[in-house]
């Protein structure tokens, strides 16, 4: 086994050779009669074609607009968090972001950061569930203060032959969706 080795930014390798024999401490289980049962599945064109969007939509980039954010619009933000009068750092991320329409803060939340512009601060509260890590906090009520840094949109790839032969190494759609089937 031969294992590079690199610093950060460094153009020099080190390799450590192992060959070492680990057969006295490896133990392979016998799987001789054990009862296997077969199973057929079908794969539908509905689930084809969902793999291939979720695949594709994968490398869907968010790109940066001049207008108040929509439902699937990203907002990214800076953000502070206080409970009682309280910072709570770790409930918020100096630099974070929120795909709208996936409520991960809440919908109030989700709400107050609908219609916002870059430049835009934005306050909204949001009722902790029973299952945050600190079970003292559950059913507490956070005060968040957002400060939209930017709004994007997602821009999807556009998916033909140089799409499928650039990402997947096909040369045409068809061969890419012949080895998702």
């Amino acid at each position: 086994l031969l294992l590079p080795l690199t610093g950060c930014g460094s153009e020099d390798h080190l390799y450590y050779r192992y060959d070492y024999d680990l057969t006295e401490y490896i133990t392979l289980a016998e799987y001789k009669n054990l009862p296997v049962e077969k199973v057929d599945f079908t794969v539908t064109e509905e689930e084809i074609q969902n793999q291939i969007l979720s695949t594709v939509m994968y490398f869907a980039q968010d790109v940066e607009v001049d207008r108040a954010s929509e439902k699937w619009d990203t907002v990214k933000f800076s953000c502070t968090a206080e409970l009682d009068g309280t910072e709570l750092p770790e409930y918020c991320e100096e630099e974070g972001s929120l795909k709208l329409g996936f409520p991960a803060y809440g919908e109030a939340v989700d709400k107050a950061l609908t219609g916002v512009k870059a430049g835009d601060t934005v306050q909204a509260d949001r009722v902790l569930s029973g299952m945050v890590s600190d079970e003292a906090l559950a059913g507490k009520t956070i005060q968040y203060t957002f400060t939209v840094t930017a709004v994007c949109e997602t821009e999807d790839p556009v998916y033909n032959d140089i799409f499928v032969k650039a990402y997947f190494g096909f040369d045409t759609v068809a061969e890419y969706e012949e080895s998702v089937r």
